[in-house]
């Protein structure tokens, strides 16, 4: 009797999917990371180049055009804005190497937050494999993330350092390259702190799983103490600068809430919360037929790593914490470095199979191309056309009198971007007693004040101007929080007439009598 063939079976998806990781995925990822590079970059670059600087951007932007490093300084110690200096450094840096130019001037961002990426996939292909490297490598890039990787602020730098900072000190607990290892975790230390101040607050995650490494231990590696605290000097240095932000405190823009903590969390999960919501019953179903000790143990973290992984993931409540005791402010982009924590516990709670990290990298992939498919797609000459071409007649309707933009946004974007002819007519106002009066903060006022005596833009102070000037045009939207003028003026005695709308904006005539 002649025995029938055997039948071919098919191995299992998951299998499959196993020794498609085994076979493709780890021999080429130097490949895959370097394509995800190209697009990450041209993506950023591209995002970067259409999107109009803002007020807040237009602080960097100012400072780092400033002649010398030791104007930037000057600017900062009296108190032009609250932040460190090394992001106008590089910012300045960044201007020297590429020109002017709205990529120039974002890309520190760009470098920040791809670096940050990058500590992700190294930290995570390390532990677990390659396919969850990309897979944590793509989960920053799938949130509120990506906004900062375009935007012409610190937040960028400190998140890159923030990322550095973790991988360098679990490569310097497991004693890998180590003295590569603490050389880096310093130095990405004092980046950070000499980036922004709030980035004070990594020192609590990494302290907490220092702590737990010692006591499991039961001895102080103190050459990883020696290195952290190295970081912090360079706080000693910045003494004058530390004073002249605390004046912010006394009439901040925003308080220290609560609300602003969760705020962080908003800002980061919203735009993923359905693909993690996803991934939760992926990772269940996934799980369902693990026996539960293999389950339990998958992807357990060390405990040192998971106390700094969760002191991550909540760094937004230490901030808050930092704002009620010292700062006085807390607002959600501070906590921002939250998400290195968040993907590492969730890579650590999900990751069990090839198939559940194929799925997660397809789905935060396919969120980061609809992050960049939302992002602005023209240029920026484009884009500011709205100001460029701004019907400059209706202005001189009233003659050649001065136009007050009552909006410190409006005028920083008009002085940017607005026709010559409306340019040499423009004024800002400030006034410190009158935007705590009817705005209870102060904050837009020190900026400006301070910019006004470090730049050559027509920033005067308010009593001063109505002085000279008893008619002039004021030109604005007066339905934000930031707007002052027009109350102080009636309140002055000024006579305000409303004339015409121009553009999105109101133009009044003020005359006093």
């Amino acid at each position: 009797m002649i025995a029938a063939p055997a039948r071919r079976v098919s191995p299992p998806p998951h299998a499959r999917i196993e020794g498609w990781v085994h076979d493709k995925l780890e021999p080429g990822k130097t490949v895959y990371l370097a394509a995800l590079t190209v697009l990450y970059l041209a993506a950023a670059c591209a995002t970067a180049r259409a999107k109009l600087v803002w007020y807040d951007e237009f602080f960097t932007l100012h400072l780092s055009r400033l002649p010398s490093i030791g104007d930037i300084w000057h600017a900062l110690a009296i108190g032009t804005t609250n932040d460190a200096p090394l992001n106008y450094l590089l910012t300045r840096a960044s201007f020297a190497a590429m020109g002017p130019g709205h990529i120039a001037f974002r890309f520190p961002a760009i470098a920040g937050i791809w670096i940050m990426c990058l500590c992700l996939y190294a930290y995570a292909a390390r532990r677990w494999g390659t396919l969850w490297g990309f897979v944590a490598l793509l989960l920053p890039l799938a949130t509120g993330v990506w906004y900062y990787a375009c935007e012409g602020r610190p937040y960028g730098v400190m998140m890159g350092c923030a990322g550095l900072a973790f991988l360098c000190w679990t490569e310097a607990a497991e004693g890998r390259r180590r003295k590569l290892a603490l050389a880096g975790l310093a130095l990405s230390l004092a980046a950070a702190i000499s980036t922004q101040y709030v980035s004070v607050l990594l020192w609590m995650p990494l302290a907490a799983g220092e702590l737990v490494r010692s006591f499991r231990k039961r001895r102080a590696d103190w050459a990883v103490w020696i290195a952290m605290a190295a970081g912090a000097a360079p706080l000693a240095f910045f003494i004058p600068l530390l004073r002249a932000s605390h004046q912010y405190s006394a009439h901040i823009w925003e308080g220290a809430s609560f609300y602003a903590a969760y705020g962080t969390y908003a800002l980061l999960l919203s735009p993923i919360l359905a693909p993690l919501v996803f991934a939760l019953i992926v990772c269940a179903w996934e799980t369902s037929g693990v026996p539960r000790v293999n389950r339990a143990l998958a992807f357990a973290l060390p405990a040192h790593e998971a106390a700094a992984a969760i002191g991550l993931a909540l760094l937004p409540f230490c901030g808050y914490a930092l704002g009620r005791l010292v700062t006085g402010t807390y607002v959600p982009r501070y906590g921002l470095a939250a998400i290195i924590g968040v993907t590492i516990l969730f890579v650590a709670l999900t990751g069990k199979r090839a198939k559940t990290g194929a799925i997660l990298a397809c789905v935060f992939f396919g969120c980061f191309v609809f992050n960049v498919a939302q992002s602005p797609r023209s240029s920026a000459a484009d884009a500011s056309a709205a100001y460029r071409t701004l019907d400059v007649s209706a202005f001189q309707k009233e003659g050649d009198l001065p136009v007050v933009v009552s909006n410190a946004d409006l005028f920083l974007k008009l002085e940017e971007y607005g026709p010559a002819a409306l340019k040499a007519r423009l004024f800002s106002l400030h006034d410190t007693d009158a935007a705590i009066r009817f705005l209870g903060n102060d904050t837009g006022e020190r900026n400006m004040s301070g910019l006004s005596r470090v730049t050559a833009l027509p920033i005067v102070d308010y009593t001063m101007f109505v002085r000279d000037h008893r008619r002039f045009l004021v030109y604005g939207l007066f339905v934000t929080r930031f707007d002052w003028l027009i109350d102080q003026l009636r309140a002055s005695g000024a006579h305000v007439e409303y004339l015409r709308q121009v553009g999105n904006d109101w133009l009044f005539l003020i005359e006093f009598p």
